[in-house]
């Protein structure tokens, strides 16, 4: 997902330039051979600033200095009581009460649901954003980092001075994770330490992340997809890929594994039966009726979407499949639609156990955690016309534990 729009060149004295460079305005037909070889230098120099231009990744913005200091950003004192957060697709809401900042709309977030902790991305221009750091309960926010986005690369600078750069950005409550592909950095806001973290080969971060970074000290990770060497074998997997979202929608056995759960603090994974297909809704063209249900279209482009056209979360994508989160007696646990979406699973992550909380071969369309006011969780499923639930968590696993 791209965070800003990336500002296209304007290219009005380059196309001067090259107008120029290729005869193309009113001049001298006959040139003689020192005109020719400066031409040839011009023209190399253009091409040479133009790529310097597109490849240059862009600098921390210059107004970052102005809420640098030499002290470390004081950490607040916990929210004293449960913690419940909403999701919307314009920000969040802590307990029923909208975050929002009067700098500009509030569009990425992480919080830590033990402790009331949050950081969010406000988009404050076109391309520039600010990380504030606050909790639960307390109106102050405090800027933890200032950054640029350009040309599909970000830079960040800190309140302590560091600069940092990479593709995606992943707020968390306690800092938050920028990577460069399979370089992953993790910037902590109360000691300034910067952690490389070493992500599994083969791997990389997930760029949206559904669950409690903060305290669980998990990251969703995402298998990297090998580009098809050519049209035809691109094809292919368009066709594979139609025939797994299929499968999903009927239902069977599935070993996709594209996902899994890493543990930054222990370097432990849990495999996630999800296909990456899932993240993927069509766009559909040159349809004509066939009938008054049916319409036959001729082209369809595949696209990654959190939702479909009509604003409907796409419940197949990766991001609505996982849940993960820390108990009220400090168990991890999360919950995941697995094997072509026919299995409701429960992770009980410091027992290491597994548990199928529902089941159906037709596929389970969507599921909901939600934290109650008491700090229990409880686990909805829909499966096909009919809702069941989990109605307290916490007594499922003991249950299950002691068997």
């Amino acid at each position: 997902m791209r965070i800003f729009n990336s500002t296209p060149l304007k290219a009005s004295s380059l196309l001067l330039s090259a107008l120029l460079l290729q005869g193309c305005l009113p001049g001298n037909v006959q040139k003689s051979p020192q005109q020719i070889e400066q031409q040839n230098e011009l023209r190399a120099m253009l091409i040479e600033r133009m790529n310097q231009r597109m490849n240059t990744a862009p600098a921390a913005p210059e107004v970052n200095k102005d809420f640098q200091t030499d002290q470390l950003t004081k950490r607040k004192a916990p929210y004293e009581g449960v913690v419940i957060v909403t999701e919307q697709s314009d920000g969040f809401k802590l307990n029923g009460h909208r975050v929002v900042d009067p700098e500009g709309q509030v569009f990425g977030y992480g919080v830590n649901s033990t402790t009331g902790e949050f950081i969010y991305l406000v988009k404050t221009g076109s391309q520039h954003f600010s990380l504030k750091y606050g909790v639960l309960g307390d109106s102050d926010r405090v800027t933890v980092a200032k950054g640029v986005y350009q040309r599909g690369s970000i830079s960040i600078s800190t309140y302590d001075g560091q600069n940092l750069s990479g593709n995606n950005l992943i707020p968390t409550a306690d800092g938050f994770i920028i990577d460069r592909g399979d370089v992953v950095f993790k910037y902590n806001i109360f000691d300034g330490q910067v952690a490389n973290l070493s992500i599994p080969e083969g791997f990389m971060i997930a760029p949206l992340q559904k669950g409690d970074i903060a305290s669980t000290g998990l990251v969703l990770l995402e298998k990297v997809q090998v580009e098809p060497s050519n049209a035809a074998a691109g094809a292919v997997d368009a066709i594979k890929g139609i025939f797994s979202i299929a499968k999903e929608v009927v239902g069977g056995d599935s070993e996709a594994f594209d996902y899994t759960l890493f543990n930054t603090r222990t370097g432990e994974t849990t495999r996630l039966n999800i296909s990456a297909s899932g993240k993927k809704v069509g766009d559909y063209s040159g349809c004509q009726s066939v009938n008054f249900a049916v319409n036959k279209c001729s082209q369809v482009n595949f696209r990654e979407s959190l939702y479909d056209k009509y604003g409907r979360p796409n419940t197949s994508h990766y991001y609505w499949l996982v849940d993960w989160f820390t108990l009220h007696d400090g168990g991890v646990v999360a919950v995941a639609r697995e094997n072509s979406l026919s299995e409701l699973n429960v992770y009980d992550l410091k027992s290491k156990q597994k548990f199928t909380a529902f089941e159906r071969g037709l596929g389970i369309s969507s599921h909901r955690v939600t934290r109650h006011q008491d700090g229990h969780y409880s686990v909805e499923a829909s499966l096909g016309f009919s809702t069941k639930e989990l109605e307290d968590l916490d007594a499922y696993l003991a249950q299950k534990s002691s068997q």
